[in-house]
């Protein structure tokens, strides 16, 4: 017992959540010298031991080209297709998935596009938050800065803790 607190106005503390539902990379800085400013080919969130994740959830954006380039293109496999921002959508621009369950991730795997003009939006500095829930406070888990610039068809793997 501490002194001067009674049994009922004692607390338990309550440890940060470590799965979550919800998964947001915000791209705000790219090498793109045109209009589209964002770009993931691919966002695969990865297991302690390095492993894909199941992607299969739904997928959000701050804006969007559309089409074979709408958010649900990120997490479809191939990396032909890929979300994009909007024509003329400024930076930060942001790819969410919400999955079904709560998952405990402790990797970020991105993928560039398959020619040099979708490779240049990739983000040269980005930020991975996290929530449990749609609408819960974003907890950020990852961000990179001054990353270099993206080969053709190229895979980084962000670990984080």
């Amino acid at each position: 017992m501490i002194p001067g607190i009674t049994a009922g106005q004692m607390r338990q503390a309550v440890a940060p959540p470590s799965a979550f539902r919800v998964w947001r990379v915000t791209v705000t800085d790219s090498l793109s010298s045109d209009s589209f400013k964002a770009l993931i080919a691919e966002m695969v969130l990865l297991s302690a031991a390095g492993l894909p994740l199941s992607m299969a959830g739904v997928a959000a954006s701050s804006s969007t080209y559309g089409g074979a380039f709408g958010p649900d293109a990120a997490f479809d496999g191939n990396p032909s297709t890929g979300w994009s921002s909007a024509d003329l959508a400024p930076l930060p621009q942001w790819l969410q998935i919400t999955l079904p369950t709560a998952v405990e991730a402790k990797g970020l795997r991105l993928s560039s596009g398959d020619n040099s003009t979708r490779a240049a939006r990739m983000p040269t500095a980005f930020t991975l938050e996290a929530a449990s829930t749609d609408g819960a406070a974003l907890i950020t888990k990852t961000s990179a800065l001054g990353l270099a610039a993206w080969g053709v068809s190229e895979t980084r793997d962000f670990t984080f803790s």
